[in-house]
């Protein structure tokens, strides 16, 4: 006799139906709860993040964002598909801003270094991005100077170029990250 597993609909979420249904951040907390509960899930999510269909993944980049936050180890098979998503420029700015804010949570391996500091630098250095693109990227950028610290003096002088045109959130994240970054370059200089 075939024993086919029972089908317990109470516990199967169709994310995509979830996400076209309504889109709240109850519905994006109950996705990322269900999502770390289901990890099998997590597939279904970034199909949606990745979808041609703008308002399918900018509906997905909530409960991305949230897993980023909770369980960013979730996300580690996505970050190079993350990384190409912001170099793309009809990337959708809701996308664009959890992908680089999800990054900023991850001790980056060495495989995609490379092109987080290109793309992050790009970001940085594009008067016109959205701020907190912008914010989260120079974050990433000085994580990374936590494993390349030579890295740090060009990343400071980077944010520092950008200090007197941005906005009080640039600012005000821009000389954290310096005061850090300075740390850094001093610990490298002894």
């Amino acid at each position: 006799m075939l024993l086919i597993p029972s089908f317990n609909a109470e516990t199967y979420m169709n994310i995509e139906t979830v996400l076209r249904t309504k889109h709240s951040k109850a519905k994006a907390l109950e996705i990322c709860d269900y999502v770390i509960n289901h990890p099998s899930s997590m597939e279904s999510l970034m199909d949606c993040f990745f979808s041609p269909d703008w308002r399918l993944g900018q509906r997905a980049a909530l409960p991305v964002g949230y897993i980023a936050e909770s369980q960013s180890e979730l996300l580690f098979p996505y970050l190079e598909a993350l990384l190409q998503c912001l170099d793309q420029p009809n990337t959708h700015n809701a996308l664009r801003r959890n992908a680089v804010r999800t990054l900023q949570y991850f001790h980056l391996p060495e495989q995609v270094h490379s092109l987080a500091l290109n793309t992050c630098f790009a970001l940085l250095n594009k008067p016109d991005e959205a701020i907190a693109v912008r914010v989260f990227g120079m974050t990433v950028l000085a994580n990374l100077c936590e494993q390349l610290p030579e890295l740090a003096p060009e990343v400071r002088l980077t944010i520092e170029k950008y200090m007197p045109y941005g906005s009080a959130g640039y600012r005000s994240r821009g000389r954290k990250l310096i005061h850090k970054l300075m740390k850094l370059e001093q610990q490298a200089d002894s």
